[in-house]
């Protein structure tokens, strides 16, 4: 695995466990940040998105997908 497709992986662990803790304990990460304990499920919902766009840049790092590392790391 190359370095850039090593960052992509790390950078899919982070949405990763960002996506679990707002499935699983929602309140616990957004009174961290200061917002109020939310009681809809939207909060939920994009930590299944997250969760969804760490396994697109897992298998992008995996497979080595240029066009997805080129993209991430123009972004940084």
């Amino acid at each position: 695995m190359s370095k850039s497709a090593r960052s992509v992986f790390t950078y899919g662990i982070y949405l990763a466990i960002n996506g679990l803790l707002l499935l699983l304990a929602p309140n616990m990460l957004i009174t961290s940040l200061g917002i109020k304990p939310a009681t809809e499920d939207w909060i939920r919902l994009s930590g299944i998105l997250l969760m969804a766009i760490a396994v697109y840049y897992f298998l992008a790092a995996k497979y080595e997908l240029v066009v997805i590392i080129i993209a991430f790391s123009e972004n940084i």
